[in-house]
């Protein structure tokens, strides 16, 4: 007697849906921040103090238990292409960042982006690890 699997128990990885859940609020959360924030740089801030450290800590658990969950939860294989990607996505940051730094302090770049910076990185980072992953 053989069950048959249902396609719930046939993904690669369990935690798919959790992740893009969490995805789908996380950009759903910043598309309404950035285009609710009716204030210019300089102006009374869009939102208190209190409820700016709440958001924080609310985050910062939420991704410390996503990715424990994760750690748990997956494959060498997959722990193996997270862990370089992670490192590709780092490496590029910490040398393009005093690369941009240098040349705007010598009249060739406009000012340092920091969120350009973190989602090139990012992206570098999501880059190799789905070649290592899928290849």
């Amino acid at each position: 007697m053989t069950e048959k699997l249902s396609s719930r128990d046939k993904r690669r990885h369990p935690l798919r849906d959790l992740f893009l859940t969490a995805g789908v609020v996380g950009v759903a959360v910043v598309a309404a921040v950035t285009l609710l924030n009716r204030n210019p740089p300089g102006q009374e801030p869009g939102f208190s103090p209190v409820a700016g450290i709440a958001i924080i800590i609310g985050g910062l658990i939420g991704y410390a238990a996503l990715t424990l969950v994760y750690m748990k939860r997956t494959d060498e294989h997959d722990m193996n292409a997270n862990l370089w990607g992670l490192s590709y996505g780092y490496l590029f940051f910490a040398g393009a960042a005093p690369v941009w730094w240098m040349l705007n302090h010598s009249g060739l770049a406009g000012p340092v982006d920091f969120w350009a910076l973190y989602i090139i990185s990012a992206l570098v980072s999501a880059g190799a690890w789905s070649w290592l992953r899928f290849r």
